[in-house]
C-alpha cells in the first residue's frame, strides 16, 4: 500500500508540473503572437500582415524588408505601395533583403 501511495503522489508531482509548464508556454506564446512585435538580434521588429498573404518587417531604424507568403525574403522597389490587412496604404522606404534573408535563417 505504501508504494501505491508514493505513485500516486509522484504522478501528481508530475502532471501539476506538466500543467503549470504548458500554461506558461501557451501565455508567453499567445502574447508574442498578439502583439505584431518581436525582438531579433537586438533589433526591434513591427510585422505587418500584407493582403497579398506577405509580411513586412519594419525594424527599429526605420528600415523595412518583405516576407514572401512562402516564407521567404523577397525584393520590392522603394516607393511602391502595398496594402495591409486592415486596408491602410504602405510605402515601401527601404529594401532589406539581406537582412530579412539572415534573420529567417537564423530563427525559422
Amino acid at each position: 500500500m505504501f508504494k501505491s501511495i508514493k505513485s500516486v503522489a509522484l504522478i501528481t508531482i508530475l502532471v501539476t508540473t506538466a500543467v503549470a509548464a504548458s500554461a506558461s508556454t501557451q501565455t508567453t506564446a499567445s502574447l508574442a503572437a498578439a502583439s505584431g512585435f518581436s525582438w531579433n538580434q537586438g533589433n526591434f521588429e513591427k510585422v505587418v500582415s500584407l493582403k497579398d498573404g506577405s509580411s513586412l518587417h519594419e525594424y527599429s531604424d526605420g528600415r523595412m524588408a518583405l516576407e514572401s507568403s512562402y516564407g521567404r525574403a523577397v525584393s520590392k522597389p522603394v516607393g511602391q505601395v502595398v496594402y495591409a490587412m486592415d486596408g491602410s496604404a504602405i510605402t515601401i522606404t527601404s529594401n532589406e533583403v539581406a537582412r530579412l534573408s539572415k534573420q529567417l535563417r537564423i530563427h525559422p
